[in-house]
């Protein structure tokens, strides 16, 4: 069985989720904390957690997870395989027999309700297979079959309800989830023959003493791998006391055995999954936050796993390791709009992602995004803003690194092309979309050239006044403290002199390439600045040293950057 696609209305922040695309293999929600990341898994988690209502029983009503009064349902579209068709149809015509259905539940105050199964045709648009409704006092009236071949409506048959119980329970029984809290799991676990894991994987001791003793190669894949992800780890053990059994680590250099339970979450997530992995038997695993409680390695060898995998995994997370995971996936962008969560499906626009060198680490995290051309910018520009109270924290703003604009913002054609890519990717990115914007050089643009970039950019370009960000930087007391901490003794006077000096040269074609209107806006600051450094034996290195000067110049010699980012920022 593979889920193709699960659709939920009305669940804590979710009104309507769409149907959203399950990849056969990986499925990711990426976005901030409380959007409806995790809302979107525990739903699907909640409907099967109990048991549905069952139509034929007058005034039953399954278990569930969810308690709050407003109705939320959930759609679950799902393809079957020949072995779950042979098991699930038994009993029913061969004309009933499809590939792909849909479930539809509807839960409210504890209860579940299997109200709806349609049947997903190859060429042909969905219908009702099965369908029944609930009184106002929640009894059942008869289950409907739909004939669709000639239109009748029948009383279902016994062999009706054995096919909607072992088709909930398949989908059911198929589901792990893994909570970001720390996970824990029940020691002493009584011995029985057991290789599956249920829902929350809390049999886990149970399943791997199984394992060890009746499918030792398995358990040896199991230990092996684990160590490599945690290499302080020298050994796995399954204890038994009396009729009860626990899982136990060796590390290296400690003799004693510690108990799984006392060595975190992240330990016990990781055995869980690959105590998955090995079986044979399909599952959908919900695993919320895997970050939470594994360091970067361990982390990366995760998904690294799902690749070897069987199964189908939903992950939420807020990792760039994960956005940004090399692998087929299909990438979900939560978002939060005036307290409702929404979900944007990025894989449509990776290939413009790549084009321009972007990743979607680069994005899915922020409120506001500000694309620069260099890593100086991008690495002095945070400073800049949080010295004028403009931080990440506060304003949710992410800086691109272009790395070189090439034809960017010099070639008219390319320029407009570039401008409705950008403009197409965080559109497309989000219902509500990123608001996003370049910071770039002067350089040694005429006005009628600034006027293109404008006119092919409109507002979502920002052109410094000066030529380039390190002409903000020539400021002696700064550039003399810099110098210091380079064991170069050197005033603000002698440097102020320097500066001037080099402004002066307003025929030197290196310093000036397009002559000289303000010395102090076009004259190419980073070259004052190598030929400063030049005097003392010295390199400027513009990242490094921009960054110092950046954090220690006066503050006032920043306003004119800090002004012109302002409002794109506050408003």
């Amino acid at each position: 069985m593979i889920i193709n696609s699960i659709r939920v209305t009305n669940y804590k922040s979710i009104t309507d989720s769409g149907y959203i695309e399950i990849h056969n293999k990986l499925t990711v929600f990426a976005g901030k904390n409380n959007v409806g990341k995790t809302a979107f898994i525990e739903a699907i988690q909640k409907f099967f957690e109990g048991s549905y209502n069952t139509p034929n029983k007058v005034g039953g009503g399954g278990s569930s997870g969810i308690t709050q009064r407003e109705k939320a349902t959930l759609n679950i579209v799902v393809s079957l395989d020949d072995s779950d068709m042979f098991s699930i149809y038994e009993g029913l015509t061969e004309e009933l027999w499809y590939g792909s259905i849909e479930l539809c539940l509807e839960a409210f105050e504890g209860r579940t309700f299997l109200t709806e199964i349609k049947c997903h045709p190859t060429s042909a648009k969905p219908f009702s297979l099965f369908k029944w409704n609930y009184l106002n006092d929640r009894n059942i009236h008869e289950v409907a079959v739909f004939d669709k071949l000639t239109g009748n409506i029948e009383y279902a048959t016994d062999a009706s309800y054995d096919f909607i119980d072992k088709l909930y329970f398949l989908i059911k029984n198929s589901i792990v989830f893994l909570s970001s809290n720390r996970t824990s799991i029940m020691p002493n676990q009584p011995i029985v023959a057991n290789e599956k894991l249920d829902t929350y994987g809390s049999n886990l001791h149970n399943v791997f003493h199984t394992l060890h003793n009746n499918k030792e190669e398995f358990f040896e894949y199991i230990q092996g791998y684990f160590i490599k992800i945690f290499p302080d780890v020298k050994q796995i053990r399954t204890t038994v006391d009396g009729n009860t059994t626990n899982i136990n680590l060796v590390f290296k250099n400690f003799e004693k055995a510690i108990p799984l339970n006392e060595c975190g979450s992240g330990m016990v997530q990781v055995l869980i999954i690959l105590c998955l992995i090995i079986s044979d038997k399909k599952r959908l695993i919900l695993f919320d936050e895997p970050h939470s409680f594994l360091h970067q390695s361990a982390e990366k060898a995760i998904y690294d796993l799902t690749l070897h995998s069987s199964h189908q995994f939903i992950f939420t997370t807020h990792s760039p390791i994960l956005i940004n995971y090399p692998s087929l996936k299909n990438l979900y962008l939560v978002t939060n709009s005036n307290g409702y969560s929404e979900y944007a499906l990025l894989n449509e626009i990776h290939r413009i992602f790549a084009e321009i060198g972007l990743t979607n680490g680069d994005f899915a995290l922020c409120e506001k995004i500000i694309i620069v051309e260099g890593k100086t910018e991008e690495t002095v520009l945070p400073i800049i803003l949080n010295r004028y109270y403009m931080g990440k924290v506060g304003y949710s703003y992410h800086i691109i690194n272009l790395e070189g604009t090439g034809n960017q913002f010099i070639k008219k054609s390319a320029m407009n092309r570039n401008a409705s890519i950008h403009s197409k990717i965080f559109n497309s990115i989000s219902l509500a979309p990123i608001p996003y914007v370049f910071l770039v050089d002067r350089d040694e643009r005429s006005e009628e050239r600034i006027n293109i970039i404008r006119d092919a950019y409109q507002e979502k370009v920002l052109i410094l006044k000066r030529r380039e960000i390190e002409n903000y930087f020539l400021e002696p007391n700064a550039i003399a403290s810099l110098l210091k901490i380079n064991n170069i003794k050197a005033s603000a006077k002698d440097i102020e002199l320097k500066i001037k000096s080099l402004l002066d040269m307003v025929d030197d074609k290196t310093l000036y390439l397009n002559g000289c209107n303000v010395p102090i806006e076009d004259v190419k600051g980073s070259m004052v600045l190598e030929l400063i450094f030049h005097d003392y034996n010295l390199i400027y290195d513009k990242v490094a040293h921009g960054k110092y000067l950046a954090s220690y110049i006066d503050i006032d010699c920043l306003k004119e950057i800090a002004d012109l980012i302002r409002n794109f920022l506050v408003n």
